[in-house]
Parts: C-alpha cells; sequence; structure tokens
C-alpha cells in the first residue's frame, strides 16, 4: 500500500511540475505543501493531492524568498535554507509521508520546533524495517534515501522516485489501497 499510494503521488506531482502555459512553456510549479494532511484516498482507492493553496510557480517563490510556507515536518532542509524553488521541494515530504505510512513515525525524532534551526534537527530514526520488520529490503532503502536531509542522494523529479517506486513493486506486488 506505501508502495502504490507513492506511485499515485509522484503521479498528480509529475502533472503538477510538468504543467506549462498557454505558450507551451513551463510554469514550474510547486505545491510546497505536500504531506499527509493534504492526501486523500477515495472511497474509490484513488489518491489525490489536494491544496494547491500555497502552491508556487519558482519565479513568484523566489520573488517571495523568506517567506515559509507549508508545514515543518515536510518542509525541505532545501526551503528552509531559502534556495530556489525546484520540484525537489515536493518529494522530499512524499519520502516523509511515505516513511510515516509505513512506520506510523516520522524519520526524525524530536519535535516540529526542532525543524527551524535545521543544523539542529535531530537523528534520523534509521531504515524503516528497524521498527517495522516486514518492510522489503527495496522499500527500506529507497525510504531512507528519500528522507536524507541532503538533497544528493534522493530522487531529483518525481518521474525519478515514480520509476523507483515501480521498481520496489515488481519485488512486493500491487498493494490493494481498497483493502
Amino acid at each position: 500500500i506505501v508502495v502504490a499510494v507513492g506511485i499515485a503521488l509522484c503521479r498528480a506531482l509529475e502533472y503538477v511540475h510538468e504543467k506549462k502555459d498557454l505558450d507551451g512553456q513551463p510554469l514550474n510549479l510547486v505545491h510546497r505543501d505536500v504531506g499527509p494532511a493534504n492526501v486523500l484516498v477515495t472511497a474509490r482507492s484513488e489518491v489525490k493531492l489536494m491544496d494547491f493553496g500555497v502552491a508556487a510557480t519558482q519565479q513568484s517563490a523566489t520573488q517571495n524568498a523568506g517567506l515559509l510556507v507549508g508545514k515543518l515536518p515536510y518542509m525541505p532542509p532545501e526551503q528552509l535554507a531559502g534556495e530556489a524553488p525546484s520540484p525537489g521541494w515536493d518529494l522530499y515530504p512524499v519520502g516523509v509521508t511515505l516513511y510515516q505510512l509505513a512506520t506510523l513515525a516520522h524519520p526524525y525524532q524530536g519535535s516540529p520546533a526542532d525543524y527551524l534551526p535545521m543544523p539542529t534537527l535531530r537523528f534520523h530514526r534509521g531504515a524503516p524495517s528497524l521498527s517495522s520488520p516486514g518492510i522489503p529490503p527495496s522499500l527500506d532503502g529507497l525510504l531512507v534515501r528519500a528522507t536524507q536531509l541532503e538533497s544528493n542522494p534522493r530522487a531529483q523529479t518525481a518521474k525519478e522516485l515514480r520509476e523507483e517506486l515501480e521498481q520496489v513493486q515488481q519485488d512486493t506486488g500491487p498493494g490493494d489501497i481498497g483493502a
């Protein structure tokens, strides 16, 4: 189920990140508030990404530099550091959301107040399989990479993360969200 939800979220973000204006120019949209509160599973087992109230184009977000929007526990370190918005801003919270779905715990220990001074962020809990032994090794490694504070080990695009999740799905089989 974790993998199926992740694939659906990545498909939604691929659509958002690849959206173009009427002239065919990329809008460079970034949701900026991905997290469990904005993921809905419908009665038909469809995964929906909601609440685009703080979404922005890279240009508009750059013009509002220093304005933090979204929820701190899901905010990527790059956003807190004031870097230029990118699709990666939406992928870190996907990793955190999937980690929580798999383990029922945030990947980092501490309270949300600890997030603002990012260098003092708590220790990573480690591989999800430490608290949930049934997690397959391929998903375990993916979730550890997806929740790293450094952006390099993480997927850089929603398509890349979706493809990684689809590889895991080959090991685990399709998840029945409705079940």
